[in-house]
């Protein structure tokens, strides 16, 4: 499976965030990006073909796409536990 990209894992996030279901225009106004660029990342790329399906084909932004195999974060950022012992330096 190939690496996604900071602009592939944007139109993912925008989907998800969409409901999972989407056209073309709702993902790019969710990512902030371009329509024609979410729809030739959408259409041209192999590697959002295995997280994303076109569910319907029209033209000027109202494609559909629908989240089928969400991604799963490959090292996903830990966040520091609160050490209770750790004490603030007095001034």
């Amino acid at each position: 499976m190939s690496k996604l990209t900071p602009r592939h894992r944007e139109i993912l996030l925008a989907l998800k965030n969409c409901g999972s279901r989407a056209t073309t225009r709702q993902i790019a106004v969710k990512a902030g990006l371009t329509v024609n660029g979410v729809s030739q990342s959408l259409n041209n790329s192999q590697v959002l073909s295995d997280y994303v399906a076109q569910v319907s084909d029209y033209q000027g932004g109202d494609t559909v796409w629908e989240l089928v195999n969400p991604p799963v974060e490959e090292n996903p950022k830990k966040v520091a536990e609160p050490n209770p012992q750790m004490r603030f330096k007095e001034l």
